[in-house]
């Protein structure tokens, strides 16, 4: 999992939930994937946003072995691919980028103007892995 740092929230574990990575059976990413069953039985809808992260930080303080011993990666890297899809392609940052990390957020959500900017990041991945 990458990791961030949030000091001033002690319910958080302090990690991004969008890339996880875990043997089969990881007791741990089982327990939460019971909470979250649980909760959508009872609930239909997200009340919190961090809800999730909120069930990480619970779970973590019943297994803090399984924290301490969990590798972890630094998640302010693999968000910056994903800041920049908007922007005109940068052959040297990206290879800079994709020598640091091998995993970025993205999305596919992006601006008309993005689609219509062959040169943006976007469009440039997109015709880099559509040529495979």
């Amino acid at each position: 999992m990458f990791q961030y740092i949030r000091p001033d929230n002690k319910a958080f574990a302090g990690i991004s939930n969008w890339f996880i990575s875990a043997r089969s059976n990881n007791k741990y990413l089982l327990t939460l994937r019971d909470m979250l069953y649980q909760y959508w039985k009872d609930y239909d809808c997200t009340l919190q946003y961090y809800m999730f992260h909120r069930f990480f930080g619970m779970i973590a303080k019943e297994f803090p072995e399984v924290i301490t011993t969990m590798p972890k990666g630094y998640n302010p890297t693999p968000i910056l691919l994903g800041r920049r899809l908007n922007d005109d392609f940068d052959e040297k940052w990206m290879q800079k980028l994709t020598a640091t990390c091998s995993f970025h957020k993205t999305t596919y959500r992006v601006k008309k103007q993005t689609l219509q900017n062959k040169n943006s990041f976007y469009c440039k991945i997109i015709e880099m892995y559509s040529n495979e």
